[in-house]
């Protein structure tokens, strides 16, 4: 069984409040020796002041690869904290900020408005999300067990330190729906509802705690679905965005669409990259902040080849350069749709894009992500940028995931996971054919010689026109086949498109005889195939196309015409056909 990592779409404007966004996660890195941190404990003199926003920054050794994150309130550093850091909030003016090491998990509950610690728990286990209560008195958390990264319920405890922690919600069950837990969060509803989210590689469930201890379990299959409880009840992608920068397209299982606010996704058209909105095809990028690790930019710059040599269609390459306004960078906390990501792609296709990947040992709730290319020769359960920047990269071009059709780790990079070393695609460096099909329906294909990706079969036409219906004894005829895709709207741009370069053969016979191939020239317009012939006898005709082997076209056969031979009427015809007229007497 393969072993995936998620590669989650952040490209939809979809409610994620189930998550708790307010604090800034940079994408900036740290230098690796922060400043001294400037947080106390909370007392009775702290003053309060202007609630200061705190942001956690990347720390990234020489090697570029993740050894902590570092904490700061208003542009001065104010904690050091490990690989598995996060923050949580705002609740009014509180924030969480989480750190493990060795097992343990350390929560601190920092007061914005006074810049002060207003409580420091340790707890046995690994924690990443935490909320705090409406009123204000308790902390609820997740934990997860280090070893085994098993669940071990939501737990409650005292903000004051008057008590010890209570379990609240049980363990997630092991096993199906959710297989191993890729993300969790807290939202709470008006009624003092405790919305708690887990969120596995294809499943979500929510559990709903209600003031008197009662629970509700909800699950969906549906990757995209996050559950939010709003003063309208349980809400559903309820239109609101809670990441940054909003994006303006949603995507589906059948691909992206636009959707505004208040319309129907089936009443809108599928975006793509317009010529006028990308010069000479290509989608420039630069990167963002100091930019991801040299050995990471030459994975990058290598899938951007990879997408140009295998998108078989006119979709947009991509290039670096260092003045574009698109970047591609790293983040180690990320949140809304991009939440379960190891690398996610954001856009408002036609208008603007970014891609961010986590760096190297970033730590999540089922693991710790390894990238190969961090190794002088990859090892372990890693994985493969180049191929990850292609997924990433085939979402910009407007590809979605293709989940639910049956199709391998071969067919397609655009599985909604990311195989281990070792698994089957791994290190697959191209668009599977049935990527190259659906770029191919989107923005057609460079020439009409360019072969079809043999993804699926499109039907075809092939039509068959003679010069005469009706000639004289040897009378030259030309025939005409005329070869193209069909015209239907799920075939997209390639739809009505003629079909040059392939095998096609005109065949006749004697009515009701055998048929015999002869191979036409290429004619002069696009998808034609043109053959003369001097018959002296009526015959039939048709127009063949095979099925091909790599060709993700079907066969056709034409209608079959007759062309009707009149007899020999001149002193050179062969004995026993000359007209009557003309025989000897």
């Amino acid at each position: 069984m393969v072993r995936s990592v998620h590669g989650w779409r952040c490209a939809a404007r979809w409610a994620t409040v189930i998550a708790v966004l307010g604090a800034t996660l940079s994408s900036q890195t740290a230098a690796a020796s922060p400043q001294r941190p400037v947080l106390a404990a909370c007392d009775a003199r702290a003053a309060h002041g202007p609630s200061a926003i705190p942001r956690l920054r990347m720390v990234l050794d020489a090697r570029g690869w993740l050894s902590g994150h570092r904490l700061e309130i208003a542009g001065r550093s104010a904690l050091a904290l490990g690989r598995g850091a996060f923050i949580d909030g705002p609740f009014e003016e509180r924030y969480v900020v989480g750190d493990m090491a060795a097992g343990r998990s350390r929560l601190r509950v920092l007061d914005a408005a006074r810049a002060c610690v207003e409580a420091d728990i340790a707890i046995d286990g690994l924690v990443f999300t935490a909320t705090i209560d409406p009123a204000g008195r308790y902390l609820y958390h997740d934990l997860v067990a280090p070893a085994t990264r098993a669940d071990m319920g939501i737990w409650r405890r005292p903000l004051d330190g008057s008590g010890p922690g209570q379990r609240m919600l049980p363990p997630l069950p092991a096993g199906p729906p959710l297989s191993r837990v890729w993300s969790k969060g807290f939202a709470w509803g008006p009624g003092g509802e405790l919305a708690a989210q887990a969120c596995g590689e294809r499943t979500c469930l929510t559990r709903i705690l209600d003031a008197a201890g009662g629970v509700r379990t909800l699950a969906s299959a549906d990757q995209g679905v996050l559950i939010a409880l709003t003063q309208r009840g349980l809400v559903v992608n309820d239109g609101a965005c809670h990441i940054e920068p909003c994006p303006s397209v949603t995507f589906s299982r059948t691909g992206a669409r636009l959707a505004p606010t208040g319309t129907s996704l089936d009443d809108q058209p599928v975006p793509e990259w317009q010529s006028d909105t990308w010069t000479a095809g290509v989608l420039p990028y630069s990167w963002s902040g100091d930019g991801p690790p040299d050995w990471m930019r030459a994975a990058i710059h290598a899938g951007a080849g990879d997408v140009a040599e295998s998108k078989r269609s006119n979709a947009p390459r991509f290039d670096h350069a260092s003045d574009s306004d698109d970047t591609i960078g790293l983040r180690s906390q990320m949140t809304g749709n991009c939440e379960r990501a190891i690398a996610c792609a954001t856009a408002d296709i036609g208008e603007w894009w970014l891609i961010r990947f986590r760096p190297h040992r970033t730590v999540l709730p089922w693991g710790t992500i390894y990238w190969c290319e961090a190794y002088h020769e990859p090892q372990g359960d890693c994985v493969d940028t180049e191929r990850t920047t292609i997924h990433e990269m085939g979402h910009v071009e407007g590809l979605w995931h293709a989940d639910g059709l049956g199709l391998g780790w071969l067919d397609t990079v655009m599985l909604p996971g990311i195989p281990f070393r070792g698994d089957t695609g791994w290190d697959m460096h191209r668009f599977g054919r049935c990527d190259q099909i659906t770029l191919q329906q989107r923005y057609d294909v460079p020439t009409s010689y360019s072969t079809v990706a043999p993804c699926g079969r499109r039907d075809t036409g092939l039509g068959l026109d003679a010069s005469d219906r009706s000639i004289g004894y040897q009378d030259p005829v030309t025939f005409t086949a005329t070869l193209r895709i069909r015209d239907r709207s799920e075939y997209g741009r390639l739809g009505g498109n003629r079909l040059s370069g392939r095998d096609v053969t005109i065949q006749r016979r004697s009515p009701g005889g055998s048929w015999t191939a002869f191979t036409p020239f290429e004619g002069s317009e696009a998808g034609t195939y043109v053959l003369t012939f001097r018959p002296s006898t009526t015959f039939e005709y048709r127009a063949v196309f095979e099925k091909p082997t790599d060709d993700g076209v079907a066969g056709a056969v034409s209608d079959t015409i007759t062309v009707s031979v009149g007899p020999c009427m001149g002193p050179h015809c062969p004995t026993g056909i000359r007209a009557p007229a003309e025989r000897s007497q």
